[in-house]
């Protein structure tokens, strides 16, 4: 037994006769090598929650288990940390637009009709290249009208970006397209095998400092607010998620289409009839006599006497036809009319803008032997007012074209604004990633992946799908960009725009 035993511990002294792993570890450190431990293969995990399931914590030692290839086994692995895991964030996406708003000036800040266009839900617009457009700017102000120039549908989006100009203005001559970069395979291949960023090893080494920590709408703020009642707990959030920094929804512009295009009444009658405006018994007007039609309006029928006004404000506007379609409108829903004097020639006129306050379809003559049902349209404003110096012995203004070539554009109809979407490529590198919500739970030293197409590719015409796992270092909820570390600069909020969540 000694010998035999002898005989085994002998042969555990060299490395062609060892059949114990410590004897190889203690022959290795004779040498001055130590094995290292083994380790286990290791993966990261995505959860993707249902839309009906609410917070979930996933605990520590939950299984998953891969789907083995051919020849392959099948391989367990743990989870190793606690997860808390929701719906919404397995659907989160970038901000990708922003609410419809515009100035009034065509201003270098980008926001202007002239600049940006207006974009409309939908490809059935019934809109048209020179279609009169009423933008109302919600500042309290009349609304401007635009004249389209051109429309760009997109039916994957399903919408219509009407092109604008100025209503007296000529039309812009269209952009010519950039020449597109020339590329190579094999700079496309350089581009392709560009490293990923390196992430933190875990949330222990996310940097952090006070700063970034205490920021203008940091997510510390809400979890304290969460802490300091049950009502808090349970409606802060949701309150939240729908509050407006820059403004109600009301504060956003409203745009109307003009479907019905008319003339005076009298516009087409002929040269023999049309000899003055008045009632026949007072010719005030020596170029333009409209012996009925016109004397029945109150304003007309004022200048009968002997003493004529300061000036004629009419607020009666006769069409040359029926028009059943323009309807009165009201606080809340205003019918609109745009009355163009433009094509009279007449300088002392300009394009009146003026809401329909009622409509009446009435039987009107023009001289003795011309009758007509027409749209008699009284209007909240004045939609022509003559000054008294224009209406002496032998005035300086003439008549006759302003009842052949004023047009009116009537029946306003309220067209759906889409989101304006944004140019800005999403870039999280360096600065913050644009949520298109409020995701409250974020913070730092969280595990997101982040997916698209690559926007690092010279070639705008080649796509690059990819998916990159990135580490959350900061998160805050804002309505705006942070300035600009260069110019020191932020972005303006717009009108509408609610709370939504930034994530460096």
């Amino acid at each position: 037994m000694l010998s035999f035993y002898q005989d085994r511990i002998a042969n555990e002294g060299y490395l062609r006769t060892s059949t114990e792993r410590r004897s190889l570890i203690e022959l290795g450190r004779l040498t001055g090598y130590a094995l290292r431990p083994g380790v286990s293969a290791s993966v990261y995990l995505a959860y993707d929650l249902d839309a009906s399931a609410g917070t979930v914590v996933i605990p520590p030692g939950t299984r998953a288990q891969s789907v083995p290839g051919a020849g392959e086994k099948m391989q367990t692995f743990e989870t190793a940390e606690t997860l808390e895991a929701r719906a919404a964030w397995s659907r989160i996406a970038a901000r990708t637009s922003e609410p419809p708003w515009r100035s009034r000036t065509d201003d270098d800040s980008g926001y202007g009709v002239l600049s940006k266009g207006l974009l409309f839900k939908g490809t059935a617009t019934q809109l048209k290249v020179n279609d009169a457009l009423l933008v109302d700017y919600a500042d309290g102000g009349t609304p401007v009208p635009y004249r389209v120039t051109d429309l760009l549908v997109d039916n994957d989006a399903q919408t219509t970006r009407a092109l604008l100009a100025g209503w007296n203005a000529a039309a812009p001559a269209p952009p010519k397209p950039a020449p597109l970069p020339a590329l190579t395979a094999a700079q496309l291949v350089a581009q392709i095998e560009r490293p990923l960023s390196l992430q933190p090893r875990d949330a222990t080494r996310v940097p952090r400092t006070a700063a970034a920590t205490l920021v203008r709408g940091g997510e510390i703020y809400p979890r304290l607010l969460a802490q300091r009642s049950s009502a808090l707990r349970d409606m802060l959030v949701p309150a939240l998620r729908s509050f407006s920094v820059a403004g109600s929804a009301s504060g956003s512009i409203k745009a109307y289409a003009l479907r019905s295009k008319a003339a005076l009444l009298g516009s087409a009658a002929p040269k023999r009839v049309v000899t003055g405006l008045g009632d026949g018994a007072n010719p005030v007007f020596d170029d333009l006599r409209l012996n009925v039609a016109w004397a029945d309006l109150p304003e007309v029928a004022q200048l009968s006497g002997r003493h004529l006004p300061p000036s004629i404000d009419l607020q009666h506007l006769p069409l040359d036809g029926s028009f059943e379609a323009v309807k009165p409108g009201s606080a809340t829903a205003p019918s609109y009319v745009l009355v163009d004097f433009t094509a009279t020639g007449i300088d002392k006129l300009t394009t009146s803008v003026v809401s329909v306050n009622a409509h009446q379809t009435v039987a009107m003559s023009i001289g003795a032997a011309m009758s007509a049902r027409v749209s008699s349209l009284t209007t909240n404003e004045v939609w022509l007012e003559v000054p008294r110096d224009a209406l002496g012995d032998a005035p300086d203004l003439d008549y006759v074209p302003l009842l052949r070539r004023t047009q009116v554009f009537a029946q306003s109809e309220l067209l759906d604004l889409a989101r304006d979407p944004l140019a800005a490529e999403v870039d999280g590198s360096g600065g913050e990633l644009e949520l298109d919500a409020y995701y409250d739970g974020l913070k730092p030293g969280m595990w997101v992946i982040a997916a698209g197409e690559r926007a690092d590719i010279a070639d705008p015409t080649v796509s690059v799908p990819a998916a990159e796992r990135a580490m959350i270092a900061a998160v805050r909820h804002d309505v705006v960009r942070l300035p600009d570390t260069l110019t020191g600069q932020s972005a303006e909020a717009l009108p509408g725009d609610t709370l939504h969540t930034f994530v460096t």
